[in-house]
């Protein structure tokens, strides 16, 4: 078989038994482990927002910046509950980087309006951004009152923050 000495494959998977090993064993790996500790992941996180990012709102600017410390901070704490098992959550939820800038979009989006609605920001993120990977009750509870306390506001109410 002729293969080109310029072909190149990118290939992005999770662990798998399944996988072919001489792939592995051939092939150069890159891999990507979350950071260690809530500063580091904090850290990371918002490195990932530049001064352009952050500025480019027309309206409440330092609301939004507010907030989405608030949910980089909030991100970094509930990665951070994994460790500790039953304590943390019921059950380990794969929250990822996806789930934090799908967060902090949806609070530039909602806040780039002359009044921002905090019931919608309360929903999209304590119900579908991070809401809708869990499924326990309790765990649930423990998220809407993760999100209150990082983003001062009453989810289940929807009151605004203070």
């Amino acid at each position: 078989m002729n293969v080109n000495s310029e072909f190149r494959l990118f290939l992005t998977a999770r662990p798998c038994n399944r996988f072919p090993i001489p792939l592995l064993q051939y092939g150069i790996k890159v891999a990507y482990e979350n950071p260690k500790g809530l500063k580091k992941n904090m850290m990371g996180s918002l490195m990932k927002y530049d001064d352009e990012y952050m500025n480019n709102i027309k309206f409440n600017g330092v609301i939004f910046k507010r907030l989405a410390f608030g949910a980089i901070f909030m991100h970094a704490a509930i990665l951070e509950r994994k460790k500790y098992g039953p304590l943390g959550f019921n059950k380990a939820y794969d929250f990822n980087e996806s789930d934090l800038t799908a967060a902090v979009d949806t609070l530039k989006d909602l806040c780039n309006r002359p009044n921002i609605p905090y019931d919608a920001i309360a929903y999209m993120l304590g119900e579908i951004t991070y809401g809708g990977r869990i499924t326990e009750d309790l765990d649930f509870r423990t998220l809407l009152c993760t999100l209150k306390t990082f983003l001062k506001t009453d989810v289940q109410k929807g009151s605004e923050f203070k």
